[in-house]
């Protein structure tokens, strides 16, 4: 492979016991601490390595599968505090050695082992995963041979150190001591669903990739979203490991073993679209997570006795324009949710929605912890629920909103008919109703259709499910739950072409996040992105007679 931009005419004695401190940009280094300084951006021709191999398609029938993803997905998540800095895997096509190993394998020492990964004694040896996981000499290898080394442990970077040549595999004495950084296998991620892949990262997983290298790809430098339009074939397989995502820039995080020199001081942002038309493979790392025992808290006061609930139609919190506040810490971290406080004439009161009963309580004990703050109307709003009310926010309190009835009822029993009405906004809009049912899929009573489609007229009535005029007859029947009627009113195209008729939860609320952050269709609509959208969601629940 070729060369890194340093000199490689010889390796000195002193270079050798300063290798960790060289090959992570590393200004100093005590023996085993790794420093923090960073290295100006490389020259714009330098040529990096890579050396991922393809997975045979035997062993990738073989693997285990992650579970498709099915649940609430943040609208960023960030893992790289977890990472170690950006490492230099130099001429050796070791790549996916420092993406099972150095990255990936390390976050889960940092996280769930609690050790302190600027210890290089912490960090497993990607040269000893890769000598010994590659088949050629000194050729490029594949997540499922590194994965299988780890199985057997791994010595640390301190004890192994990283040389960037190629030299003989590790001897017994080397894997008799390699009993640490066990791993207990690898999962495959489906591609065809980048939720998938979110999701592992929204669970704490970094997610390992097999990329499609090129030119531009190894010359960009910077914050900027890399993305390629113009790509044409790979140079070459290269191993990364996803850090996060970031649905507002519609883009991936990665961490790179190209140096603190490449990218983003190591790292970079990869457009959503990019990572789908290059990665040719994605994983996890199964890895066993030590328990570790739950810190006693102190007892909270007591709350109130609270009444039994009743089923009553989730309407969106109040938000009154003056007086509001930014919501406690401890609750602005309550996953699908959205907490706020405001002023009142004797002191704050809390208002919102959280996604779970616990929730709830956790923001009853917030406020029992503050004399003067009391829980106003904080509802509890399970997910899909909870998400589809944070990604529509404003528009949930936007004027001129499309009316939703199902004939004053919330509880429905098996057998119920089953008639929607919705009532469009005052004012010509694109309208979409979809339907949340229980078993997760979603179906799409109305929506713009057609090539050029056309808003519907304002403040007309639509009727579903009553079996009149031709019209489908609804009926409750099982499975049974809580479900869920969306409508929303846009004055543009949600949207950049029409949605299938049925899709599962999660891959509407994808494309509903993407269309108001993102909101690709507004340019091509040639209105303005800052477009006007207004939001209902009744929330019912369905039971057995």
């Amino acid at each position: 492979m070729a060369a890194t931009p340093q000199s490689r005419s010889g390796i000195a004695a002193a270079w050798v016991a300063l290798v960790a401190a060289a090959v992570l940009g590393a200004a100093a280094i005590d023996g085993r601490a790794i420093g923090q300084a960073v290295p100006p951006p490389d020259p714009p021709d330098t040529v990096y390595a890579t050396g991922d191999a393809a997975i045979d398609e035997p062993t990738k029938r073989s693997l285990a599968t992650t579970e498709a993803f099915r649940a609430f997905l943040p609208v960023s998540v960030d893992l790289s505090a977890g990472m170690p800095p950006p490492g230099r895997q130099g001429r050796l096509p070791s790549c996916t050695a420092w993406a099972v190993a150095y990255a990936a394998r390390s976050y889960y020492v940092s996280t769930a082992e609690g050790r302190d990964i600027r210890q290089a004694g912490n960090i497993p040896s990607p040269a000893y995963v890769y000598h010994l996981a590659r088949a050629a000499e000194c050729g490029g290898t594949n997540f499922v041979r590194n994965v299988e080394v780890l199985r057997r442990g791994a010595p640390s970077m301190a004890s192994y150190p990283y040389v960037d040549q190629c030299v003989a595999p590790p001897g017994p004495d080397a894997t008799a001591r390699a009993e640490d950084f066990r791993v207990r296998g690898y999962r495959r991620i489906d591609l065809a669903r980048l939720d998938d892949i979110k999701g592992q990262l929204a669970l704490s997983n970094p997610v390992l990739i097999s990329f499609a290298d090129s030119v531009a790809f190894q010359r960009h430098r910077g914050d900027a979203v890399f993305t390629e339009p113009d790509f044409v074939a790979p140079r070459g397989w290269h191993a990364m490991t996803l850090t996060g995502y970031d649905d507002r820039r519609q883009a991936f995080r990665l961490i790179n073993s190209w140096g603190q020199g490449w990218g983003d001081r190591g790292y970079a942002w990869v457009s959503y679209d990019t990572i789908r038309q290059r990665v040719r493979e994605a994983g996890i790392l199964d890895v066993p997570r030590p328990a570790r025992p739950p810190a006693t808290p102190v007892p909270p006061p007591a709350p109130p006795p609270v009444p039994p609930p009743i089923a009553t139609p989730v309407s969106p919190p109040v938000r009154p324009p003056a007086g509001e506040l930014a919501a406690l810490p401890e609750l602005q971290r309550l996953p699908c949710a959205r907490v706020t406080s405001r002023r009142t004439g004797s002191g704050t009161e809390l208002s919102g929605f959280v996604a779970s009963a616990e929730d709830l309580d956790t923001v009853r004990r917030a406020a029992a912890l503050r004399p003067g703050t009391t829980v106003g109307d904080v509802v509890v709003a399970p997910w899909p629920q909870c998400e589809a009310m944070q990604t529509l926010d404003d528009a949930l309190v936007a004027p001129d909103r499309p009316a939703v009835d199902i004939g004053g009822r919330v509880v429905l029993r098996d057998g119920d008919p089953l008639r929607i009405t919705v009532r469009t906004p005052r004012r010509a809009r694109y309208l979409y109703v979809s339907y949340v049912q229980t078993d997760g899929s979603l179906v799409h009573l109305v929506q713009p259709r057609g090539a050029v489609p056309e808003p519907v007229a304002p403040d007309r009535l639509m009727v579903f499910g009553d079996g009149s005029d031709g019209r489908a007859r609804a009926t409750v029947s099982s499975p049974f739950g809580r479900e869920m009627i969306i409508a929303i009113a846009s004055a543009a195209p949600l949207f950049p072409r029409e949605l299938p008729t049925r899709q599962t939860e999660r891959e509407y609320l994808s494309a509903l996040r993407r269309a108001l952050i993102h909101q690709p269709s507004a340019a091509a609509a040639g209105v303005a992105a800052e477009r006007e959208v207004a939001a209902t969601v009744l929330s019912l629940e369905t039971r057995p007679r």
